[in-house]
């Protein structure tokens, strides 16, 4: 089957703007509301130095200009030069060395620009004034001279082998995955037309949280799927999901699941989506969980790619694939807790057999023009 994905027209900004927001939502309790707690502003400020790492890296990659240039004009006059692009970030440069905690494997870009950094021994060095000294005996120079020879020092990297593998090794598994997802999907719509799909957040309470190891997390889950057998009520049907395991500094362990129905037989997307996160929180954790319904809040997306999905509508199963599947399956990409680096992380339910009745299923054929270059301002995914 050929698969006609669009995933990586998610760019890396809107890739960390939803690893960042996602935090925004109160899915440590089982509220609806923003949390806009302190450990939210934390987070998201550590984003949003990764988001500039990968800008400032990509823009060291993919022009040829330093930072700060000196000038001799014919006069004899020396005038100092700025390139914006990239002497925006003298200042910044230090705190976003620093906001790339141990406790993660991150992009390939960010992953350059540490060992750059580390290895020219930046961190002790100042950048506050580009015309002053560096200081010390063995940097007798000037701060521009210095970040000029950084940038420098990242081009000639990312021109090596071991940068260029990296890049492609994590590009291979969200392909795919992504690949793989919709050929789930395309089965999905083939045999039942519609879906309903829930997007929920599964977790633990605060307080809770902290004590919960991989392994029960893992059960947990476990424990959830299986007893799909003995709860017909809520799971007769059913038809599919996927779930994406992930770790954050704020929430800790944590699901993104998507649970799918047979849209023919089933309405009402945010009570289904809620009945499932109640499951979770009083059943499958015994009071100790919590949840995020994505459903109820579809006001705060600019494209919808969740509730009623009909097999017929593409623009609608484009956004699903690449603004809801394609953030799962893209995210550890960018940021993967260093605890999950040997662990399977993401996975699909089994998809249905074939029906050889009625008549055949287009494959999915998004209108890649329709749909490139949209940014979501808030994601749940």
């Amino acid at each position: 089957m050929h698969s006609n994905s669009n995933y990586e027209e998610m760019s890396s900004e809107e890739t960390y703007w939803n690893i960042g927001y996602e935090s925004a939502y109160q899915s440590s309790d089982g509220g609806n509301g923003m949390n806009l707690s302190k450990e939210f502003e934390t987070h998201h400020h550590f984003i949003r130095g990764l988001t500039n790492i990968e800008a400032f890296v990509e823009k060291a990659l993919t022009k040829s200009y330093p930072a700060f240039k000196m000038l001799t004009m014919q006069s004899g006059e020396q005038r100092f030069k700025s390139f914006e692009s990239l002497s925006k970030n003298f200042l910044a440069v230090h705190g976003y060395f620093n906001a790339a905690t141990p406790d993660y494997d991150y992009s390939a870009n960010v992953e350059l620009f540490i060992r750059c950094f580390s290895s020219m021994g930046l961190a002790e060095k100042a950048f506050t004034d580009p015309l002053s000294p560096v200081g010390g005996d063995d940097h007798p120079k000037l701060q521009y001279e210095l970040f000029n020879e950084l940038i420098e020092f990242i081009r000639t990297e990312g021109k090596k082998p071991k940068y260029k593998s990296q890049v492609a090794m994590k590009k291979y598994k969200p392909i795919r995955r992504v690949r793989s997802t919709e050929q789930y999907f395309e089965k999905l719509f083939d045999k039942y037309g519609r879906l309903l799909i829930l997007r929920i957040d599964l977790g633990y309470r605060k307080d809770y949280a902290q004590h919960v190891t991989l392994e029960q997390t893992k059960a947990d889950l476990k424990h959830f799927l299986d007893n799909k057998r003995c709860n017909m009520s809520l799971f007769k049907n059913w038809v599919g999901y996927i779930w994406k395991l992930e770790w954050a500094q704020d929430k800790l362990y944590h699901w993104h699941f998507i649970a799918i129905y047979n849209g023919n037989k089933v309405q009402n997307d945010i009570h289904w989506a809620f009945q499932l996160g109640e499951y979770w929180k009083n059943v499958i954790t015994k009071g100790n969980g919590g949840y995020f319904n994505c459903n109820s809040r579809k006001e705060w997306y600019y494209e919808l790619g969740i509730g009623k999905i009909s097999r017929t509508d593409l623009v609608k199963r484009g956004v699903l694939m690449r603004k809801v599947v394609g953030y799962l399956a893209k995210s550890d990409q960018f940021l993967l807790a260093r605890s999950l680096r040997n662990c399977h992380c993401f996975d699909k339910g089994n998809a249905p057999e074939k029906s050889n009745a009625g008549r055949p299923r287009k494959l999915l054929a998004v209108n890649q023009a329709s749909l490139e270059n949209e940014i979501l301002p808030v994601s749940l995914a």
